[in-house]
């Protein structure tokens, strides 16, 4: 089995603060929208460090989450 350059534990830890950045800060969310889901017409080259797919569906929930959260403050 063959190891990433960057180790399994460090692996982990970008994808994780990559995952924690997408609810933090929403210019970060929306870049990682736009270059992973709405640029359909470009492929984006694999990370040795991150699994961008999972990257991406923290960004989307996130989305998703904030759009909850201010319907429910419009409600209220």
């Amino acid at each position: 089995m063959e190891r990433s350059p960057l180790g399994r534990d460090a692996a982990g830890t970008a994808t994780r603060l990559l995952c924690v950045g997408a609810y933090r800060d929403a210019s970060f969310r929306a870049a990682v929208i736009d270059e992973l889901y709405v640029c359909e017409e470009r492929f984006v080259a694999p990370s040795p460090g991150a699994d961008m797919a999972c990257v991406l569906g923290h960004a989307l929930r996130a989305r998703r989450a904030e759009a909850g959260f201010a319907a429910v403050t419009l409600l209220l």
